[in-house]
């Protein structure tokens, strides 16, 4: 009897721990998320890395339609103005806005610009900045360094809000657009430019006012060529043509003022090759004239899209 009765009260000790009303379960910690984009028109397919002061870093998967990547990171969603982010070049990346291959950019969102609860996007212009800063050995951005990159870009910003634009592109160019048309367009040609002029001094020591003249003076030209940019003058097509390699072949000369623009870029730009806007969704061209700032907002794929 005895035997029988120590075994019936280790078994109910057994079945009690194992009971609904046990506390001692694990429970996982919440990992939050980070929204980051890409954005020249929104790059899809390009992916890059991230890092932060406190050591921590990690991938940033492939961009989608809307240029968006989400990252899983505590320190990069509550402390981003910690950390500094660069997409890097990927096989297959495509600016959304004009089908323009973009499998060769490499953007840069410097330390300091991010902010927690807002997403934020590495431009041609935020990665200008991020050179700026390691030009000038400052180690985090505020609006007066970003605000000095502007104006060497001769970018008027009285229309627009700086920090709105580096963080949600899409959001401070539709206002601009109506706001102030010219500066609309003159910003949109810049940033195109741009994004080939870094292209093609990447691993190089060219000065940021040589880099901020080519982009001028090229961009200059192609809003001369084409009064309706990104629409080329020729077919009412959105303009993806690549300055890269005569950037490569004559920066120098383009970077002068006292000379004249080498023919060959001149031909680009009043004949430059067009493509098509791609619908964030399907993967597909739209079917229209494209241009503009292309798709995605807010609200669309958890960013900003172009």
């Amino acid at each position: 009897m005895k035997i029988k009765l120590l075994s019936t009260i280790i078994a109910g000790v057994i079945l009690a721990g194992c009971g609904s009303d046990n506390n001692n379960s694990v429970t996982t910690p919440e990992v939050k998320t980070y929204t980051l984009q890409a954005f020249d028109g929104a790059i899809k397919g390009i992916e890059g890395t991230f890092s932060c002061a406190n050591g921590e870093s990690g991938k940033i998967a492939k961009t989608d339609g809307y240029g968006n990547s989400i990252v899983s990171n505590n320190t990069l969603a509550t402390e981003p103005e910690t950390c500094t982010v660069k997409f890097n070049p990927t096989p297959g990346a495509t600016d959304m806005s004009n089908s323009k291959d973009m499998s060769n950019v490499s953007y840069s969102i410097p330390k300091g610009l991010m902010v927690a609860g807002q997403a934020a996007a590495a431009t041609p212009i935020s990665s200008l900045i991020a050179k700026y800063m390691e030009d000038n050995q400052i180690t985090e951005c505020d609006e007066s360094t970003a605000s000095e990159v502007f104006t060497l870009l001769d970018i008027d910003t009285s229309s627009f809000d700086i920090n709105e634009f580096l963080l949600t592109p899409k959001s401070a160019l539709d206002k601009l657009a109506t706001a102030n048309p010219a500066v609309h367009k003159d910003l949109l040609a810049k940033t195109f430019v741009l994004s080939d002029v870094l292209t093609s001094q990447d691993g190089k020591e060219s000065s940021i006012e040589d880099m901020a003249t080519v982009t001028k003076r090229t961009s200059e030209a192609l809003l001369d060529a084409h009064p309706d940019f990104p629409k080329s003058a020729n077919n009412g097509m959105p303009i993806n043509e690549s300055f890269v390699d005569d950037f490569n072949e004559s920066f120098e000369v383009i970077a002068d003022p006292k000379q004249d623009l080498p023919a060959s870029l001149k031909d680009k730009v009043v004949n430059p090759s067009t493509g098509t806007e791609i619908d964030p969704e399907t993967g597909k061209p739209t079917g229209g004239t494209g241009g503009g700032t292309g798709g995605g907002d807010g609200s669309s794929g958890g960013g900003t899209g172009n």
